[in-house]
């Protein structure tokens, strides 16, 4: 007799992936003279708090002992990194960490990454050599090809590493703007509730306490009529609010980004369709500036960082399969080594492609005339098919946004594109009509 069972399972699979991760900039370290980073650099170095039990999974190959460890790089003096490092939910480990019986591999040890360029073997020419340490114990020590670490700043600065961002250039503006604010809101509080002025000779044992009670309908006792007066405020000035707006507009002058690209100026919105368009044209053109920035700088540089990660690690990666004009292609991890290019195309705003459709439909129309009344005006052909396939191509991957153009219109040079086809009846049916 055999028992059957019936049995629900699952199988684990350990598949190898880029992993990415977000420094906090004021863990991240680096030399004075970094012009760049990875590629204008000597070195670079990384600072984390985790606990012995992340770090004995990070590194199986070395015995690491439940005392490691090792004081941080940097001191905490930064606004930001205290911010960052001080919460509520970090107080029970750090009280805890050196009471009995408390799990050791839950202490936490600061973990240094260090990226550094250095003569290891001695022919001369430095290496790029990426460290691993907590405190004085090396963890692990390899040659890399280059640090796969890259930056972003939206508004970079001359000559200097560490650039601005929207914070640097908005501080001193957010400062004021507050204070000015303030002061406004201070004026209106005096106005609804002024200050008073109170005769010592009209006072009663309850008239200061009565004074200081300022709910509504509240009385003020006194033995003399005219005891408390109430201190007169100067009216706010008429330029006040003006002042506010001059602050509010360079604001939008730093940024770029300004009430009318959100339509919320009613005074200078233009309802029609072009003057919409026109008036978010220009709001995003500071906004595409740094889109462009982003794309230029680290994620060109990322992107390419995660194709040469594909290509060192070909036994973890396998195969891979790309989408390349709506066709499935293999693609090794070997063929996978050299540059690209990487072309950058910040979708911001819908007016420039506006601007470019009307561009390429004038543009088709000229070659359409040309093509039509070419006959007689010079012994070379100015348009061919090959220049309107150019045409409509760009038209529909640019203005369209659709990448796989093929699926729409055939390159003419493509030997597996069909003939055309004569007009009227096929060359069979005239024959069989003859007969």
């Amino acid at each position: 007799v055999m028992t059957l069972y019936d049995v629900d399972g699952y199988v684990l699979s350990e598949e190898a992936k880029i992993k990415e991760v977000v420094w906090a900039p004021e863990s991240v370290k680096f030399l004075r003279d970094t012009e760049s980073i990875p590629f204008g650099c000597r070195f670079i170095g990384y600072e984390e708090e985790i606990t012995i039990g992340e770090l004995r999974e990070m590194h199986p190959e070395v015995d690491i002992p439940d005392d490691i460890s090792g004081p941080p790089i940097s001191q905490i003096n930064d606004e930001e990194e205290i911010a960052r490092s001080i919460d509520s939910s970090d107080t029970w480990e750090a009280d805890n960490t050196g009471v009995e019986g408390v799990d050791p591999s839950q202490k936490k040890v600061y973990h240094y990454i260090l990226f550094c360029k250095l003569d290891r073997d001695g022919d001369g020419k430095a290496e790029w050599l990426q460290i691993h340490r907590v405190g004085s114990t090396v963890l692990s020590v390899e040659e890399i090809d280059y640090p796969k670490v890259f930056t972003i700043c939206p508004i970079p600065w001359p000559h200097q590493f560490v650039g601005l961002s929207f914070a640097d250039v908005l501080y001193d503006l957010q400062d004021f703007q507050t204070m000015l604010n303030r002061q406004v809101a201070d004026h209106i509080g005096l106005t609804n509730n002024p200050r008073n002025e109170v005769a010592r000779q009209g006072m009663t044992e309850t008239t200061l306490d009565d004074l200081l009670d300022s709910r509504i309908g509240g009385y003020v006792e006194v033995e003399t009529p005219g005891t408390v007066n109430p201190l007169i405020v100067s009216p706010l000035a008429p330029w006040t609010f003006s002042y506010m707006e001059l602050w509010e507009q360079k604001r939008e002058a730093r940024t770029g980004v300004s009430r009318m690209s959100g339509g919320l100026d009613p005074n200078t919105l233009n309802k029609t369709a072009t003057g919409v368009v026109s008036i978010l044209n220009q709001a995003a053109r500071r906004i595409e500036l740094i889109a462009r920035v982003f794309a230029e700088t680290g994620f060109k540089d990322r992107m390419r960082g995660i194709l040469d990660l594909s290509a060192e690690f070909p036994d973890y990666v396998g195969q891979r399969v790309l989408r390349l004009t709506g066709k499935q292609i293999e693609l090794s991890p070997e063929s996978l080594r050299g540059k690209y290019d990487l072309i950058v195309n910040p979708g911001v705003g819908s007016g420039n492609r506006d601007q470019l459709a009307q561009s390429m439909l004038n543009l088709l129309q000229i070659q359409m005339q040309i093509l039509q009344s070419q006959q007689g005006f010079s012994d070379k052909q100015l348009v061919d098919a090959q220049n309107l396939y150019n045409t409509v191509k760009e038209y529909i991957s640019k203005v369209m946004g659709k990448r796989n153009s093929g699926d729409f219109i055939n390159d003419p040079e493509n030997e597996n594109t069909p003939p055309i086809q004569p007009a009227g009846p096929p060359p069979e049916m005239l024959k069989l009509q003859q007969e």
